[in-house]
């Protein structure tokens, strides 16, 4: 009964979100700059909506799931204090269901939200697979191995560096490439950036090398050029070091704390003119600052949720902003967009974790590319 109990405490945990549900409304005020999350501008047809919808997870006790039922229920408060419309939420966990037998009965019936993390495959058998993926419903998919279904949301980081790559390479060419503590995304970023055409100066896998920025750039080597120029003319030489000049791109690829940290010491090393393209780690728990001061004119690529959002949702929500709990919330938004009679054919929401559209029976969901300015990001595009 334990996830039973844990349920009660996140529904409890949420009465104050939903008591300023009334602030989840569009600003229409928002000004260049804020990052956009619209509710979608359909009219709902609730009593042609579900009455009973199911929430699928792998189990109760997982952060990455607990997150995802924090959004499903933080979007049920707004749909049921601003619009009266309150289905019951049955929430099914896979570890409690007979695998084996691949007992689904209860869940074919009412429509679902299922919640596949990292873990989900290695612990569900094919012929069982098989079967939740085609209940009906929504299904939010977080394994790089995408599903080709028309209910299925796929959500990679993966194909967000792909995304901010492609942006990147429509700028710059040659590249200075550094990844932190992420096995197996080295060789994925580079051989993305090459076959974009890109040219990869160095890839550096900064976890076990002592390389600094000052030696990448070439710097100690133009100050060694100097020191001998000024032996074989026996004179003191005054001079600024130079760096390399043929790159005009650095790629981070890390924690945002360490990416703090590295665009003050580029800028120390004499590589302020270089573009700096950050993708953010999401296996941590690290969050953007108000105002983002170390990362200036630094291009990068998240979930609208994660940045200081202003259009959306209340100052007065407490929660710490996280991804699982944005993939949660936009999935009741995109089940009942779905099944809602004017919009079931044609959508596009922006939401907590990205624009989702909806067309020719396929959803297809985009982070948000922005750079930051004087510590504030501003938004570029999907």
């Amino acid at each position: 009964m334990n996830h039973y109990k844990k349920l009660v405490i996140l529904l409890f945990c949420l009465i104050y979100t939903s008591s300023c549900s009334n602030n989840f409304v569009i600003n229409p005020n928002i000004k260049q700059g804020f990052i956009p999350i619209e509710k979608p501008k359909v009219n709902y047809k609730y009593n042609k909506l579900p009455k009973i919808i199911n929430i699928i997870l792998e189990n109760s006790y997982d952060e990455s799931s607990t997150q995802f039922t924090k959004g499903v229920i933080a979007n049920y408060f707004y749909h049921k204090e601003t619009k009266g419309y309150s289905p019951k939420l049955n929430f099914f966990y896979l570890d409690k269901v007979s695998l084996d037998k691949c007992n689904l009965k209860n869940l074919k019936s009412n429509h679902s939200i299922l919640f596949i993390n990292l873990e989900f495959y290695k612990k569900i058998q094919k012929n069982c697979l098989r079967e939740i993926i085609n209940l009906k419903g929504v299904i939010v998919n977080l394994d790089n191995k995408e599903i080709e279904k028309g209910n299925v949301i796929n959500v990679s980081r993966t194909k967000d560096f792909k995304n901010i790559l492609s942006f990147a390479r429509n700028k710059n060419n040659s590249s200075l490439i550094m990844t932190d503590k992420l096995k197996g995304q080295e060789s994925s970023i580079e051989s993305t950036w090459k076959g974009l055409g890109g040219n990869v100066i160095f890839s550096n896998k900064q976890e076990g090398t002592n390389r600094s920025l000052s030696e990448l750039l070439l710097l100690e080597s133009s100050k060694e050029r100097k020191r001998r120029l000024s032996r074989n003319l026996s004179i003191p030489l005054e001079g600024t070091p130079r760096r390399r000049q043929d790159l005009d791109s650095l790629i981070i690829s890390s924690s945002i704390s360490k990416a703090r940290s590295l665009k003050p010491e580029l800028d120390y090393n004499f590589g302020e003119s270089l573009t700096v393209y950050f993708i953010p780690e999401w296996n941590n728990n690290e969050v953007y600052s108000k105002r983002e001061l170390d990362l200036n004119d630094i291009y990068l690529v998240d979930m609208p949720w994660m940045f200081n959002t202003q259009s959306y949702v209340s100052e007065r929500n407490s929660l710490k902003k996280n991804r699982n709990f944005a993939l949660g919330f936009d999935s009741l938004e995109t089940l009942l967009l779905q099944l809602n009679p004017s919009s079931s054919n044609k959508f596009i929401y922006k939401g907590l974790s990205g624009q989702i559209t909806y067309q020719k029976g396929s959803l297809k969901r985009k982070s948000l590319k922005a750079q930051v300015k004087e510590g504030s990001f501003e938004f570029i595009d999907y």
